[in-house]
Parts: C-alpha cells; sequence; structure tokens
C-alpha cells in the first residue's frame, strides 16, 4: 500500500476513536455509491453526521479542508 494511502486510513481511524471518545455511534466507513465514497457516517442523538476526512503529513498542499472544492461538496 502506498504511503498516501497509509496516512489516510490512519486518519480515519484517529477520527473514528475521536468521534467515538464523544459519544458518537460509528455506523460506517468508506461507504461507497457508485464512484462516490463517504470517509465515515456517524450517529448522535437524532442526528447522522457525514464525515469526508482529510489527513496531511504536512503543510505542504496546505490545510486539509481547501481539498474539499465546491464541486465535491455539491456531488449528488
Amino acid at each position: 500500500m502506498a504511503t498516501h494511502n497509509e496516512i489516510g486510513k490512519s486518519g480515519e481511524a484517529i477520527a473514528a476513536e475521536w468521534l467515538k471518545e464523544k459519544g458518537y455511534q460509528i455506523l460506517e466507513r468508506n461507504w461507497k455509491l457508485g464512484r462516490l465514497e463517504i470517509d465515515l457516517i456517524a450517529a448522535k442523538g437524532e442526528w447522522l453526521h457525514f464525515s469526508e476526512v482529510k489527513t496531511r503529513s504536512s503543510r505542504q498542499w496546505g490545510d486539509p479542508e481547501i481539498s474539499v472544492t465546491p464541486q465535491k461538496f455539491n456531488r449528488d
């Protein structure tokens, strides 16, 4: 497995553990529909939370949130 894939899996595991510690129940990891994927689906109370996890090993390529473009956010 490529290093960037390992970093991504590690980041998703950290995010899932953080959510669990905050009282969320992890329902799905890497849920797919066609070419689309949601990294984490969690529930807390009556709410569902859909999470895109971005993990960076450095700031060379910018902060993680810049990689979630308007086009990606609005996919349906």
